[in-house]
């Protein structure tokens, strides 16, 4: 072996072995001194070096990262979250390592638990690190005075802290096309000495929507060096959860009480091996392992729904998920004078409308999982920037939502085709102001021509305003130019002032109820329609629908007069008539 000291090149096998116990001495010591200069008085990360720093967060200087300082003495006063998923699997995680992870559908197949408090903020993975009884955990939960810093990425974060002279770093991402969300944990020893550390990772289990159904209905068995857990109760979750690891899980347990009992500060945790049927939806993992002096190491724990194994090609994964995430946010570039609206809209604002909005379908404060007619077609709208496909498809997806009637499902579950049809009179608007901003953009006007099925199910009844129930795809199929005019002709629904009826809710929901006894109307929705009568003329020559456009036209007019006549009152446009005015 060949070492470079000063400027000589020394070969240690020809040097006598108190010569290279001097040699290794000065290599351990030019170590110490450069992982010294590295943690410097715990400042991991210098936090007033970054952009717009608040004095808890700033940006890194690319603005492709958000920092935050958490400490006992500050730390954001609510959850600070990063949704990170593709379009069949994600996790939210915040920046106390709290948030959930899900299968597919955020709100029916939940696999960990979901906490809806932005202030205790309980995560559902616990990852702790002990040694000799010195016991700390990624996030803030177990001691209150750990310092760390939490690098929400996009596509990633990563929690990195200094404690007991380990260095560790906790990297959560979830790999593109697949159902797997990886914890890469990496640790590293500032110490010149041996030493032995246990690590813990527990997770509070769902595998379901409802956490009080599956509760001791999860049985976990392990089975080589993975653990499988499947629901005995089924429900919408059918699939076996699989955690794995590229270090040997040395025990396991399914008792929460053994993983965290109340001396774990002082006695470290006790856990065993038992295979049971958890009576609270436990899994609770322990790894060993030893750190020589300056060593570091990783160890890989992956939450799964599927058997693909992505342990061994971790690094891989992750750069395969900032090359996708760079390409979505790269296709279009915004100079302001404004920096702090350049790096908003120049990535933060893309991948989250397409992680959150419409992969995930959720967020920290709704772990909703449905798709919303209006919600995501909006999301497309401003996505055809990005992509115009995304919007093409939300158009077909929200065709195959429309009855034969021209209402539609204000949302559904996609995994189970329940969904609510309701009386909302912007829902299906939304369709014909959507196709009319593609045709617009791409001038794609063939598009028009592409059949597309119509749902099936029963009609709400005189005084129903809204049911849940299972819809299926009936065997009519029309144009998606049809499929508008459907939606236009059941808006054309005029009150005693000439506006459209609200129904029970416009855009703005909270007028849920002005309009659901059939008399109120909207103003909004009245300069809504007109927008789209007024743009919908450039389809209806394409389509050579001449009678729809004389029709149209006179519509037009007359909804015109009465927003001029009825809606303004002098110096101010009204928002709506209700029921009884």
């Amino acid at each position: 072996m060949k070492l470079r000291i000063g400027g000589l090149k020394v070969n240690l096998e020809e040097l006598e072995e108190n010569e290279k116990k001097k040699i290794k001495v000065v290599i351990g010591n030019k170590k110490k001194e450069l992982i010294e200069e590295e943690t410097k008085d715990n400042k991991l990360i210098n936090m007033e070096e970054l952009k717009y720093y608040n004095g808890i967060g700033g940006f890194s200087n690319d603005g492709n990262e958000y920092i935050i300082e958490v400490s006992k003495e500050k730390r954001p006063q609510r959850a600070w979250a990063n949704i990170i998923a593709n379009d069949k699997f994600g996790t939210v995680i915040t920046d106390n390592f709290g948030g959930y992870t899900w299968d597919s559908n955020s709100r029916l197949k939940r696999i960990t638990r979901w906490s809806n408090n932005p202030i205790t903020d309980t995560p559902s993975e616990f990852i702790y690190i002990n040694e000799n009884d010195k016991l700390w955990s990624v996030g803030n939960r177990l001691k209150t005075n750990q310092n760390y810093y939490v690098i929400h990425g996009i596509g990633y974060s990563i929690f990195k802290q200094l404690e007991n002279n380990i260095l560790n770093e906790v990297l959560t991402f979830v790999p593109i096309n697949s159902k797997t969300k990886i914890n890469k944990i990496h640790l590293k020893n500032l110490l010149r000495e041996k030493r032995k550390i246990n690590i813990y990772y527990g997770v509070n289990l769902v595998m379901g929507e409802d956490e009080a159904k599956t509760v001791g209905n999860i049985v976990t068995e392990k089975v080589g060096n993975k653990i499988i857990c499947r629901n005995l109760c089924k429900d919408e979750f059918e699939d076996s959860v699989v955690i794995k690891s590229n270090k040997l899980i040395l025990e396991y347990t399914n008792n929460k009480n053994e993983f965290m009992n109340d001396k774990i500060e002082t006695q470290g945790i006790s856990i065993d091996g038992r295979e049971s049927i958890s009576n609270g939806n436990f899994v609770g993992l322990k790894f060993e392992l030893e750190l020589d002096e300056f060593e570091e190491t990783d160890i890989i724990v992956s939450l799964s729904t599927e058997e693909i194994d992505y342990i061994e090609k971790v690094d891989e994964e992750l750069d395969n998920v900032k090359k996708f995430w760079n390409e979505k946010t790269s296709v279009l570039k915004i100079k302001t004078p404004s920096d702090e609206t350049n790096i908003l809209l120049n990535s933060w604002i893309i991948y989250q409308t397409l992680s959150s909005r419409l992969y995930a379908r959720s967020g920290f404060y709704q772990s909703g999982g449905a798709v919303g007619f209006r919600d995501q077609l909006q999301d497309c709208l401003g996505m055809k920037f990005i992509d115009s496909n995304l919007l093409k498809n939300q158009i077909i997806k929200c065709c195959k939502h429309q009855f034969i009637e021209g209402d539609v499902l204000h949302w559904w579950h996609e995994e189970t085709d329940r969904g609510i049809r309701t009386r909302f009179s912007d829902d299906l608007l939304w369709l014909p102001y959507s196709i009319i901003e593609y045709t617009d953009f791409t001038g794609d006007y063939e598009f028009l021509k592409t059949e597309v099925e119509f749902l099936e199910g029963e009609k709400l009844q005189e005084n129903d305003d809204e049911k849940y129930d299972l819809y299926k795809t009936g065997d009519n199929k029309e144009s998606v130019f049809k499929h508008a005019i459907k939606a236009i002709e059941k808006s054309i629904n005029f009150g005693e002032n000439g506006l459209p009826k609200i129904g029970s809710g416009d855009w703005n929901d909270g007028f849920s109820t002005v309009g659901n006894k059939g008399k109120g109307e909207s103003v909004w929705l009245g300069f809504f329609l007109y927008d789209i009568l007024n743009r919908f003329n450039k389809i209806l020559d394409f389509m050579g629908e001449e009678e729809y456009k004389k029709r149209y036209d006179f519509i037009k007019k007359e909804l015109k007069k009465s927003l001029n006549n009825n809606a303004w009152d002098g110096l101010w446009f009204r928002r709506a008539y209700t029921d009884n005015r």
